[in-house]
């Protein structure tokens, strides 16, 4: 009895020691590395403390946490951060810093990769002018005027030469470029020309010089103005065209309510010979709204994108071992008692990005139909959110996405199997070049 008791009680008393040693190792990491000490609001000028906080905070994150270093074989990233010391110390104002920030991390080439500035800053970074312009033939050309005063004096088509008196590629060079976070070249000449050419501070003026279709040179001046980021209720259009083709548009998955309305039409979309979806103009959002989307064109689970994950063990690392990889797949099942089984087009471009790259990959990968129009953007993954001093943000790649296969298309883009670029006079004559592409396409499908 007594021997009995003896091993109880040591039995007991192990299990309890166990029990408060796994409590003694354990901790809220999540804690620590959301820590908000290092934190500080904004202010016109940081202090140097705080712009070298941040620059090491941004440094960190990224080193331990960025996806695609491999796509930048020539990077040395400490030395890098190293030489940007000194640059940051340099600023005169917390606008410069973020500028420099958005510099440094530029170099890590991706989409999913870049700072976002205190919103105290985004009326001096990010006004425009109401005119977009898109690269076309290699020529930056104006695709749309949304201010009435300016639509009297610049037509579609006409051609951006200079910009405050510089030509605009070098201006892009100079002002543009060192702060575009761009994973292809698409996506970079996306951003440069169509996003960020006119970008600027709020109430500034900026004088364009333009040529127009009788290679006429002239000048306008307009003030950039900046709109608050607002829910964008053009994101979707449905309309049936010639030869009883559907034709649905959606420039962002970003809204919930982006599969309400296409339930909303999908009895229309049913009575269709065929189908156009254009994504060409779709920034991303929420991938399962895509995929919602495209299980009514599958009917049968479909594979995603194929996820890579870095592994960081400081055990490990201190043995010498390689980084590994964590992968994970899975496939999406239609849940919904909705089938269109006729042909379907996507149409897709150098603005086609993340979760609408997302759709293109499923949607390519199940053999669903053909990709018409242009590469896109080459970018998505899983965006880390961390805190600056000052009150913006560093966003990092967390994720590598690949096709279900293993196929890359991070740094590549998703390539269309009918390759088909708009062209100036095209626009010139509001036609759209890529889209009609698609319509013949589709009329001789059966």
């Amino acid at each position: 009895m007594f021997r009995f008791f003896t091993i109880l009680f040591f039995v007991s008393q192990t299990f309890l020691f166990a029990q408060q040693d796994s409590q003694k190792f354990y901790y809220d990491y999540h804690k620590i590395l959301n820590d908000t000490t290092l934190i500080s609001a904004y202010k016109e000028n940081l202090t140097d403390k705080e712009k070298l906080t941040g620059l090491s905070m941004l440094w960190s994150e990224a080193k331990y946490n960025f996806a695609n270093f491999d796509l930048v074989p020539q990077l040395n990233f400490d030395s890098l951060y190293f030489a940007f010391h000194e640059k940051v110390l340099h600023t005169k104002s917390t606008l410069e810093y973020y500028k420099i920030l958005t510099n440094f991390v530029s170099n890590l080439r991706d989409g999913h990769t870049f700072i976002f500035p205190p919103q105290n800053l985004m009326p001096e970074m990010y006004s425009r002018i109401s005119v977009r312009v898109k690269l076309i033939e290699n020529k930056p050309v104006v695709v749309s005027v949304n201010d009435e005063a300016l639509s009297k004096q610049i037509k579609i088509g006409d051609e951006v030469i200079s910009i405050d008196g510089i030509p605009v590629k070098e201006y892009v060079d100079q002002n543009v470029m060192p702060y575009v976070c761009s994973s292809t070249p698409q996506d970079s000449i996306v951003r440069a020309y169509t996003y960020f050419l006119f970008s600027g501070k709020q109430n500034s003026k900026v004088k364009v010089e333009l040529k127009n279709s009788k290679n006429k040179n002239y000048s306008i001046e307009a003030e950039r103005k900046y709109s608050e980021w607002m829910h964008n209720t053009d994101y979707f259009d449905f309309k049936i065209l010639k030869n009883n083709i559907g034709y649905l548009r959606i420039s962002s998955f970003n809204f919930n309510e982006v599969v309400q309305k296409y339930d909303s039409v999908f009895s229309e979309i049913q009575k269709c010979n065929s189908l156009i979806i254009d994504i060409r103009e779709n920034g991303g959002g929420n991938g399962g709204n895509g995929f919602e989307i495209l299980g009514t064109l599958t009917g049968k689970p479909f594979e995603t994108s194929l996820m890579a994950m870095r592994n960081y063990n400081p055990s490990k690392r201190a043995w010498g071992a390689k980084a590994d990889w964590t992968y994970e797949q899975y496939d999406w099942k239609p849940y919904k008692d909705k089938l269109f089984d006729k042909p379907v087009v996507v149409l897709i471009s150098g603005m086609t990005f993340s979760a609408a790259e997302d759709f293109s990959v499923a949607f390519d990968f199940a053999g669903r139909g053909k990709l018409i129009g242009e590469p896109t953007g080459g970018s998505t993954g899983q965006p880390l959110f961390a805190k600056l001093p000052g009150g913006g943000a560093a966003i990092i790649c967390t994720k590598r996405d690949l096709y279900p296969d293993g196929k890359e298309f991070i740094g590549i883009g998703v390539q269309p199997d009918i390759f088909v670029s708009p062209k100036i006079e095209d626009i010139r004559k509001n036609k759209d070049t890529v889209l009609e592409a698609a319509i013949n396409f589709l009329k001789n499908e059966k």
